[in-house]
């Protein structure tokens, strides 16, 4: 476990996986992330890398040859990554190609990811490199962080909704068996800015949605001021996830989704992919922002 800290904030990181496991107010004594309880759901905020969701029939194919990933990728629970920079306030990890990892992946990167506090804020930063001198790179990237629901003893989960900076009209993606997004949408967000939690809510998996227009959500309560504020201006989806018994709500900046399924299997035509150019970069953020009020 890493930490980071200001005056305000301690934001911790597992090393394994580069998983964010604690966002922590001093002031208020409150914890805003997921304990991970293993009986509901183990983790607390998984990296997204190479893929985000699943892959059809759990391969992708690249110049003829089949290549099976597992779900999300290959950082979340790894145990390789490198410590690059640990401040009192800033900490970068990475992660680098393999022999192996070129079993799963054909690709030459380098992956850094870099979590920084600023005041009441933590800004999440993915960095891919391509380390080919010839090769396009074809990936996904996102985050997955749980936020504890309620935040307070003595609260209710239906009592927290997530709010949208602008008016939406979006429809939801369902998530097959399988864990592919079926290939038609259903009528969902109508002239709303606000979805009310309920465990049931995730009875079929997570909420998709591929055109919102806002870039900022916020956790809230009809019971008090405090919100966790998630903007995510460089990401194109977002999803919206818990386990019906868990008390937390996941939400979740993606570049790149899982298949379709009616996908080919072909990672240039793959949806939401993302092509670098040999010996490029990438860079995507996303912020966590804890705004403390006062319980009514």
């Amino acid at each position: 476990m890493l930490t980071i800290q200001n005056n305000d904030y301690i934001a911790s990181i597992n090393l394994t996986g580069a998983e964010l496991c604690s966002f922590y107010s001093i002031h208020s004594k409150t914890e805003y992330i997921w304990k991970g309880e293993g009986s509901v759901w183990g983790s607390t905020a998984p990296v997204l890398f190479p893929i985000i969701g699943v892959l059809k029939d759990g391969f992708f194919i690249y110049k003829g040859v089949k290549y099976f990933i597992p779900k999300h990728g290959f950082i979340r629970n790894n145990k390789d990554l490198k410590v690059e920079q640990h401040l009192s306030d800033q900490l970068t990890l990475s992660f680098q190609y393999s022999e192996e990892t070129k079993k799963m992946f054909p690709f030459e990167f380098r992956f850094v990811i870099t979590f920084r506090l600023i005041d009441n804020e933590l800004e999440v930063s993915h960095k891919v490199y391509n380390l080919s001198s010839t090769e396009v790179m074809y990936f996904s990237v996102g985050g997955h962080p749980a936020f504890s629901c309620p935040f307070f003893e003595n609260e209710s989960y239906d009592d927290y909704f997530i709010e949208f900076e602008q008016t939406e009209n979006s429809n939801r993606w369902n998530v097959l068996p399988d864990g592919t997004i079926h290939s038609i949408s259903e009528d969902y967000l109508e002239d709303s800015s606000k979805i009310n939690l309920t465990h049931s809510l995730f009875s079929k998996d997570a909420l998709i949605f591929k055109d919102l227009k806002s870039k900022k959500v916020k956790l809230k309560s009809s019971k008090h001021l405090t919100s966790v504020e998630l903007t995510f201006n460089d990401f194109e989806y977002l999803g919206i996830w818990a386990k019906p018994e868990g008390d937390f709500v996941c939400v979740e900046p993606w570049l790149g989704i899982s298949d379709s399924s009616q996908s080919n299997h072909l990672i240039e035509e793959k949806e939401g992919i993302i092509s670098l150019l040999p010996n490029n970069d990438f860079i995507s953020n996303y912020k966590i922002t804890i705004k403390e009020g006062t319980l009514s």
